[in-house]
């Protein structure tokens, strides 16, 4: 806390706040792998057809958590304030403490300190859409918008700021 107070110009303190995990965001799935402890031998799973088997018999499904890990050091939430301004905010998973998961993050009223590191114009947090991101495989393309609706996202500077979390606490 002290070395917080002492970098007051650079720490974003954030109170009142919601998190939101993204639906097939890699936090989505990191929230689900513990899930996927229940298997021990995906071939003994009766209700898989053989093909299914086939698929997933050359997975080691365990070690899906440690890979999502290892893809990226942070998982990423849609941060809402009390004002209904949205961020999107980091989290570290080796940093949780006291047996917390993701999930547990969403019900918590939290007080988060953290360091403004970018802004994004893109809240699609989905895993594809980052891989897309990461490779630049986007399409200019906007299916299903409208005109207006294509006006006004094009003549708005609609950004969210990314935020790494340093300290989180209730």
């Amino acid at each position: 806390m002290s070395i917080i107070k002492k970098n007051k110009s650079v720490i974003v303190s954030l109170t009142d706040i919601k998190l939101f995990i993204y639906k097939d965001s890699p936090a989505y799935y990191r929230n689900l792998v513990p899930i996927m402890h229940m298997i021990d031998d995906v071939n003994k799973v009766q209700s898989l057809s053989e093909e299914d088997r086939k698929n997933f018999s050359g997975f080691n499904i365990q070690a899906l958590g440690k890979t999502l890990d290892l893809l990226s050091g942070y998982y990423d939430f849609i941060c809402e304030n009390k004002e209904g301004e949205k961020m999107i905010v980091r989290f570290n998973i080796t940093g949780l403490r006291n047996n917390y998961n993701l999930n547990d993050l969403t019900k918590m009223n939290l007080k988060l300190f953290g360091i403004k590191v970018g802004e994004t114009q893109d809240a699609n947090l989905e895993f594809g859409n980052q891989i897309d991101n990461m490779t630049q495989e986007l399409s200019n393309e906007k299916v299903g918008v409208d005109f207006d609706e294509e006006e006004e996202q094009n003549n708005s500077n609609y950004s969210l700021p990314i935020i790494d979390i340093l300290l989180a606490g209730v």
